[in-house]
C-alpha cells in the first residue's frame, strides 16, 4: 500500500474510532447529564459496546488493510469491498432510523407530542396505576399528551414497582410506551429529536459498515494475497471475535430492555434476523479461514467455545449481562473495562507503530 493511501486510511481510522467509540457516549453524558447512566444501562449494545471495543476493532482492521499486497486488480477488489459494504449499510441505516421503538436518548428532554389513539387504547391506558404515571393529566378525550421526561420517570417507577402490577396494568403501560416511542409520533414534529440521535445514527451506520467490511475481508483474501499472513489473520480473527461480543448485549436489549419498555419477549427482533442468521455462517467461515492460515485445531476449538458461550449467556443468562453492563451494573466496572481497552489500544499502537508512522 502506498504511503499516501496508508496516511488517508490512518486518518479515516482515527476519525471512525473517535466518532463511534466516544462520540455517542460523550454526547449522551453532556446532553442528558442526569440520566446518562440509566441510558448506558438500558442500551449497552449501542453505547457500551462501541466504547469498549471499537478502538481495538479499528486498529486491527487498519492492520488488515495495510497487509493486503498491492498488485494488479487489488484496488478494484478493495473498492468492491467498500462499495458493497456501503450499499448494504445505507439500506440498514434507512430502516433503523425510521423504525419504531425509539430509544429514550433519541428524544431531547423538552420533547412533547400529542397522539391520537383509538378509544379502546385510551381505555386500556387508563388502567395504568398512579404509582407509575398520573394518566389523567395526559388524556384529552381521544388523544394523549406525552412528555419525554414523564415517560422516562414512569419507566423508572415501572422498574421499581412492576412486581406489584397485574398483567392488565402492565399491558396498559406497554400500550402507552409503544404509542409514545413510535417513530410516527415524532417524525413530523420539528425540534423533538436529540443531538445524540444524530451521533447514534452515524455510529450505527459505521458499525454495520465496518462489520460487513470485516466479514468481506475474511471471505475474499487468501494466504498469497497478504504481506504478513500471521498479522493479517490474527488481526482479522481478533476484530471478528470483538464483533461477536455484541451478541449478548443485543440479546440483553431484546429480552430485558424491550420487555420492560414495550412488553416484548422475543430474543430476536425483526431487524435482528439478518445478523443472527449471518453470524453463524461467518463463524463457520472464520474457523475454516483460520485453519487455512494456521491449521491450529486448539485455537479453533477455543473460538468455538468463546462464541457459543457468548450466545448462551445472552440468550439464557441475560441477568449476567445486566450485572456487568445493564440495569444491575456499576459504572466502576465499565471504567475498569475501559481502562483495559485503552491500555490495549496503546499496546497495539506501540507494537505496530511502523505501520502507522511509515
Amino acid at each position: 500500500m502506498k504511503k499516501i493511501e496508508k496516511d488517508i486510511l490512518g486518518l479515516l481510522t482515527c476519525a471512525v474510532i473517535v466518532v463511534v467509540s466516544i462520540g455517542l457516549p460523550l454526547s449522551i453524558i453532556f446532553e442528558f447529564n442526569q440520566s446518562w447512566i440509566f441510558y448506558f444501562q438500558l442500551y449497552p449494545h449501542m453505547i457500551i459496546f462501541p466504547l469498549l471495543s471499537f478502538g481495538i476493532i479499528g486498529i486491527n482492521l487498519y492492520q488488515v488493510f495495510v497487509n493486503i499486497k498491492s498488485r494488479q486488480g487489488s484496488f478494484k477488489s478493495k473498492f468492491s469491498i467498500v462499495a458493497i459494504s456501503l450499499a448494504i449499510s445505507i439500506l440498514f441505516y434507512n430502516i433503523e432510523i425510521t423504525s419504531n421503538n425509539l430509544m429514550l436518548f433519541e428524544l431531547n428532554n423538552q420533547a412533547v407530542a400529542r397522539i391520537n389513539l383509538p378509544q379502546e387504547n385510551i381505555e386500556k391506558i387508563n388502567k395504568i396505576p398512579n404509582s407509575i404515571i398520573n394518566i389523567n393529566d395526559f388524556i384529552r378525550e381521544d388523544e394523549i399528551n406525552v412528555s419525554k421526561l414523564e415517560l422516562e420517570d414512569s419507566l423508572s417507577r415501572f422498574i421499581v414497582n412492576q412486581e406489584a402490577l397485574n398483567n392488565e396494568q402492565k399491558e396498559a403501560y406497554h400500550t402507552l410506551m409503544k404509542a409514545s416511542l413510535a417513530y410516527s409520533t415524532w417524525e413530523n414534529i420539528v425540534g423533538q429529536f436529540s443531538f445524540s440521535r444524530n451521533l447514534y445514527a452515524l455510529s450505527f451506520f459505521i458499525i454495520v459498515f465496518t462489520s460487513l467490511m470485516n466479514w468481506m475481508l475474511l471471505l475474499i483474501y487468501s494466504y498469497q494475497d497478504v504481506i504478513n499472513p500471521d498479522k493479517y489473520i490474527n488481526s482479522l480473527i481478533f476484530s471478528s471475535l470483538l464483533f461477536f461480543t455484541w451478541l449478548p448485549l443485543r440479546l440483553y436489549y431484546n429480552l430485558i430492555t424491550k420487555n420492560l419498555i414495550f412488553g416484548t419477549d422475543e430474543a430476536i427482533g425483526q431487524l435482528d434476523i439478518f445478523a443472527f442468521l449471518i453470524y453463524p455462517l461467518f463463524f463457520s467461515f472464520l474457523c475454516w479461514k483460520f485453519w487455512q492460515f494456521k491449521e491450529n485445531l486448539s485455537v479453533i476449538i477455543s473460538i468455538f467455545i468463546f462464541v457459543v458461550s457468548l450466545t448462551f449467556i445472552g440468550r439464557f443468562k441475560p441477568g449476567w449481562v445486566s450485572l456487568m453492563f445493564g440495569l444491575n451494573s456499576n459504572p466502576i466496572l465499565w471504567i475498569i473495562f475501559l481502562t483495559i481497552a485503552v491500555f490495549y489500544c496503546v499496546y497495539l499502537l506501540k507494537k505496530n507503530k511502523h505501520d502507522f508512522l511509515s
